[in-house]
Parts: structure tokens; sequence; C-alpha cells
């Protein structure tokens, strides 16, 4: 590890029941969901609210810290206003952050398509006034290297799996496809661009 890559930061806590993990005593979910918070961005934060929602993680505990403490929450809020746990990773709790910090309409998560034999489940979707259903599908690129991930299947395979997905969820009513990977979301602006150019409807900056 290069000297100086990580900066160790320490946070002064007068009072605070500790709880152990593996023998270390540490502060709990909610505490740790507030620091972070705090100091983390809403990309970053979001994450791990989800992550913490779907691990069972009590967020009125989190507002309950909050209450407790001296300091602006403003961060913290804006994590519990919009996490929900609907996310199944990292990746998709951050492409949902871009949309929301881009100020696109908050999406419907997990919805699933079925045809005679089959169920799809889809990212993420937006139904339009106008009839059109867009989806959104957050592609991990572990799922191109990793043989674990591809079911043993080549590139070429997986790749055309996605395409035969794709076009089963147009015959199911879907008008619209996208996909972006990591790099789109950190970018920002190339995922943006492609709600944009779709007509995802947008609804304003949250702030």
């Amino acid at each position: 590890m290069a000297q100086g890559a990580y900066t160790l930061r320490r946070v002064f806590v007068p009072a605070i029941r500790p709880v152990m993990v593996a023998g270390i005593p540490v502060t709990g979910a909610a505490r740790s969901l507030v620091d972070c918070a705090s100091e983390a961005s809403f990309l970053q934060a979001l994450p791990m609210f989800d992550s913490a929602i779907r691990r069972g993680v009590d967020m009125d505990e989190v507002r309950a810290v909050c209450r407790g403490m001296r300091a602006d929450c403003t961060a913290v809020e804006r994590a519990l206003r919009y996490a929900n746990g609907k996310c199944e990773n990292g990746g998709e709790s951050m492409t949902y952050g871009v949309t929301v910090l881009s100020g696109f309409a908050v999406p419907e998560f997990q919805v699933e398509f079925r045809t005679a034999d089959r169920t799809f489940r889809v990212d993420f979707l937006w139904r339009l006034h106008d009839g059109r259903i867009i989806v959104l599908e957050y592609d991990g690129m572990r799922k191109y290297s990793d043989p674990s991930m591809a079911g043993r299947r080549s590139v070429k395979q997986v790749v055309g799996a996605q395409l035969n997905r794709d076009q089963t969820l147009r015959t199911l009513g879907v008008t619209t496809v996208l996909h972006c990977d990591y790099d789109d979301v950190v970018a920002q602006k190339p995922l943006v661009r492609m709600l944009s150019e779709v007509g995802v409807p947008w609804v304003g900056r949250p702030w």
C-alpha cells in the first residue's frame, strides 16, 4: 500500500454503547450509518443504507440517533428519504442515486414480467403518460468476465442471452431497454444522456 493512500479520521463520541463484533467493540449499525452519511457523498451513502435495510436494520433507529445528536443530519435525512432496500447491490443503488441527483422521476424497482415458462425481473422501470415503458438495467462487468457469474458461458453467449432477454421484454410491452455499467454510473453524464434521450421524466433536482 502506498504511503498516504488512506487517511485515518477520528470522531470523538462522549457517550455511546458499543456492540461487539468478533470480539471488537464497534458502533452499532444505526450510529455507523449516521457517521458514514455525515462524511460521505449521497452516492456513497445510499448503497450503505440500502444494504442496511436489506439486512434488517431499523431506519427508525437511525432517525433516533440523529435526534439525539447536536449535529446537522441533513445528509442522513437525504439518504433516509431515498433508501428503500430494493436495489440488490451497490451498483444498482449508485445508479438509482444518479437518477435522483440528476432530477429524474423515481423509478419502480424489480418489476417482474412473465411468460408461460419464465419470469424476468428488471432493475428500474418508468411508465410514461403516453403509454411507453422504459427499462434500465445495471450490468455489472463481472457477468462478462467471471465464469461463476456467467454460468460458464462465453462473452458471446452472455451477450446473446441479454439480447434475447431484451427482445422478450419488448414483446411483453416494454418500449425501450437501456443498459448501463459502472463506468456510466461513476461518470454520470453517459447515464444522464441515455435517460434524457429516451424521455425518462424529469421532475427537478432534489436539492
